[in-house]
């Protein structure tokens, strides 16, 4: 009660400084005099048409979003999963590009309906897939994955893209709340109001899946469908949000989900001590060591592309061809993939992934030629496409079964750093030296990666594995 009585302070306080504050000095006297019918003209239209509006749309934002990360974090058991991780802020980013990179001073409907039609594209993408995988973890690999692929084809625009128009949609990108006013704003909180009328629906099935599918089934709950509709409702607001606010699809993340109802705590279950294994997979600390060595070259990769193939090569235009090669790739690793980690060939499918890539980062700074060049795209794309998914797996299988969801939160942490160290330590190695030397460190860092899988790694998966179906 507490708690919820100081958020509710805080919302009122920031709504009423986000009214009475902004860049335009306005006295408070004023703003309140406006707000109870009085004022200037130029109060009027500060504080009615853009101030007052922009606080209105960032509180549904936040709360659709809110509402997006809970059912989130439900669905998949996850702390750390959002609505912008299944790739409906990515097609939200593609729908806009595609407006803002092609068309010369497109208008802000135009952009925001580009953009919905993008994250609907995401979410049809989204739902044939739910209806396809078993698993929620599948799933949120199938959402990683789209969100690469519609990034890929974001950045192949960006290569064809004229400088307004890059510029246009880097503003964009920026994110907005004060993109709906006047009847914008109403048709915008009718859009967020709605969906939240069928929650009260849910809550029984959301309770159920905090106990597993398993325990869902028992009780008579269409996991699939349920999880299908849960998924519309969260890509719908996640859509609508992304259209008029931007990409800010990550305030969903924020949402607290430490909140226990009665309804499901099992009986003589209490209260346990915070611990590192609810936000980390402590079993699975040496894998972690290792993808974040793949995430840590991939990291150098992504940022430094363009200076070093615009310095190596003279390509001036960009770096979409090549990042297209490399989602091909990611593509094609899939159809072989898939199949080997069905049969459990997790350890094999991820060896032949890592090999790949160590090829493919060793080509790109070895042989500086344009055919080394764009087929090292296409090797680390099938490397990583294979290596991922194996990694993911080994995660999954080293935890027991309601650690699933940290599983899948601590392979995206560890990844995330070692890219994080990869951007730091390839501008640290270009300042000092050269963006050759950036790249070969790449290639020997990935070598590390390669020799700790096969000398300790491998070995540490399958005295850990809980699963016997897998190898």
């Amino acid at each position: 009660m507490l708690r919820t009585l100081t958020l509710t302070c805080c919302v009122v306080l920031l709504f009423a400084l986000n009214i009475l504050s902004g860049p335009t000095p306005l006295p408070w006297s004023e703003a309140v005099d406006t707000l109870c019918g009085g004022g200037s003209e130029t109060a009027r239209f500060i504080i009615l048409d853009s101030r007052l509006p922009a606080a209105w749309t960032a509180l549904l934002s936040g709360a659709a979003l809110a509402v997006g990360g809970l059912v989130m974090q439900t669905l998949f058991r996850n702390p750390l999963a959002d609505p912008s991780i299944l790739g409906i802020s990515a097609g939200a980013g593609l729908g806009a590009a595609v407006i803002l990179l092609t068309a010369a001073g497109a208008t802000l409907l135009a952009t925001a309906s580009a953009a919905m039609a993008g994250a609907m594209l995401a979410i049809f993408l989204l739902t044939a897939a739910s209806a396809w995988v078993r698993s929620a973890s599948a799933l949120l690999v199938v959402g990683v994955m789209l969100s690469c692929l519609l990034g890929s084809i974001t950045s192949l625009l960006n290569f064809f893209a004229t400088d307004e128009g890059v510029r246009s949609f880097v503003i964009w990108g920026l994110g907005n709340f004060s993109g709906a006013y006047g009847n914008r704003l109403a048709v915008y909180a009718a859009s967020v109001m709605l969906p939240f009328l069928a929650l009260p629906f849910a809550a029984r099935t959301l309770d159920a899946l905090l106990l597993g599918d398993d325990y869902a089934r028992s009780v008579g709950i269409d996991v699939r469908l349920h999880r299908t509709l849960l998924l519309l409702l969260v890509g719908w607001l996640t859509a609508v949000t992304t259209a008029v606010c931007g990409p800010v699809a990550f305030i969903g993340l924020a949402v607290l989900t430490t909140l226990e109802t009665n309804s499901t705590r099992r009986p003589g279950q209490t209260n346990k001590k915070l611990s590192l294994d609810r936000f980390f997979l402590t079993r699975a600390w040496l894998l972690a060591i290792n993808i974040a060595l793949f995430g840590f070259c991939f990291g150098v990769l992504s940022n430094y592309l363009a200076i070093y193939s615009k310095e190596k090569y003279g390509v001036m235009d960009g770096t979409g061809t090549y990042f297209m090669l490399l989602s091909v790739g990611l593509f094609l690793s899939r159809l072989q993939g898939a199949k080997a980690l069905r049969k459990g060939y997790i350890t094999r499918n991820t060896a032949h992934g890592m090999l790949l890539s160590l090829l493919g980062y060793t080509l790109f700074v070895a042989m500086p030629f344009p055919y080394g060049y764009y087929i090292s795209a296409i090797l680390i794309g099938l490397g990583n496409g294979h290596m991922y998914p194996g990694f993911l797996n080994m995660f999954i299988n080293v935890a027991h079964h309601n650690e699933r969801g940290t599983a899948n939160s601590s392979i995206l942490t560890s990844w995330d750093f070692g890219f994080g160290m990869g951007i730091l330590a390839g501008g640290m190695i270009a300042e000092l030296f050269d963006y050759t030397a950036a790249f070969w460190m790449v290639a020997v860092v990935n070598g590390i990666g390669v020799l700790l899988f096969f000398t300790a790694a491998r070995r540490f998966f399958l005295k850990h594995n809980l699963n016997e179906d897998v190898f």
